[in-house]
Parts: structure tokens; sequence; C-alpha cells
């Protein structure tokens, strides 16, 4: 019962050990449950257990997971603390401080922010170490927007020199107001009307429709 026994805690009143052959996902289970009313009881209506994370002699890297059933199904885990403090939700191998298959979590991956996944798509919103934050598309694995540090705002561009910088083609389709000097450094096309206070810079092809 001394400290580096059992990882550095101290005497443990309660202790569910495995006595099998030494493997991953190996470790000690408690269960919870009681009369089903149906054909086979008593029944599991839920599980805690302590695994081996890896299947390596003298790796001593474990989880905690939690273990729940739906009606007429058999225990599925629900939850997962990994070795190095990550918590999963309906998954078991989470990349981040928080990650689940659906809903919000907590994106690492060097840098903190927020996740939201569905089974369409993953968007991650999160801080940079130069005091910008950006939205991430997985599926499209890019920054899709960027707003620096000192408020501007990038589309397609994770550098933004100007107030509103897009990176690619824009459009609007409705009137475009310029209180100052408007500026366009490739072809400018024009369907409606365009005011523009200060004066009007145009690089190659301009062409009003």
């Amino acid at each position: 019962d001394s400290e580096n026994a059992f990882g550095g805690v101290g005497t443990v009143a309660l202790s569910l050990i495995d006595n099998g052959a030494m493997g991953q996902y190996r470790g000690g289970t408690l269960g919870f449950g009681g009369e089903s009313g149906g054909g086979t009881t008593p029944y599991l209506w839920s599980l805690i257990k302590g695994g081996k994370e890896n299947a390596t002699a003298g790796n001593y890297a474990g989880y905690l997971s939690f273990w729940t059933i739906a009606s007429s199904s058999a225990t599925a885990e629900r939850m997962r603390i990994t070795s190095t403090g990550d918590v999963g939700i309906n998954t078991n191998s989470p990349s981040s401080q928080l990650a689940g298959t659906t809903g919000l979590g907590i994106y690492h991956a060097n840098y903190p922010g927020v996740s939201l996944k569905n089974q369409y798509a993953t968007w991650v919103w999160y801080a940079t170490t130069d005091g910008s934050t950006r939205l991430f598309n997985q599926a499209l694995d890019s920054d899709i927007l960027t707003v620096s540090s000192t408020g501007k705002v990038g589309i397609l561009n994770t550098s933004p020199t100007y107030r509103f910088d897009v990176s690619g083609t824009g459009r609007f389709t409705s009137t475009l107001y310029a209180d100052d000097d408007l500026a366009v450094y490739d072809a400018l096309s024009v369907g409606g009307a365009a005011s523009v206070t200060g004066n009007l810079k145009v690089g190659a092809g301009a062409g009003v429709l």
C-alpha cells in the first residue's frame, strides 16, 4: 500500500484488481445493477472501469471509463478519461481536453478553443499565440475566418492587413457603399449601384455591367 505501488496516491482503502494476464483494457470494474423484471435478472445498468491503456509491459498509463446501457442492448462506453487527462464523450480516443462525437468540445492541438460538430461537419473556434482567433473547418482542413488582435477580419486569410481582408472572390448582392477611398487590385464588376465618396482605384479589368 505504499505510494509508489498505487501511482503515488497513498493508502488505498478499496481497490478492484484484475488478476488476469497483462493486456490492453485489462483492469478492475465496478458494476451497478438490479432486478430487471424481465428474462435476464438481475441486470447491470452501468459500469465504472479502470483499465490499462496499452499492451506494453512496464507502461503504467491507465484510463477511467463510464458505461451505461440502453433498453434491450449491451452496455456501451459513454465517457473516458485518458491517462493524459483528455475526456471523451461517446468516443474512447479523445484528441483534446474535452471531445465528443457530437455537440460541444474543447479543442487543444496546441491552442485553446471550442469545437462544434455533428455527423455532417466539424467547426473549431480557437485562439492562437499571436492574439488572433480563427474559425477552422475540418472538412476543408483550412481556417475560414480570422479576427486579428487589432480587430482586422480575414476571410480565407490568416494574416489580414485591412479591416476586412478577403482572399478570393467577394460578392455583394445589394449596393456597396464606400465612405472613403475604394481600392480594387483586380477586376471590378458592378451589376447595380456603387457609391464611393472618395477615390476609386481599380487594377486590371474594370467593368460596369
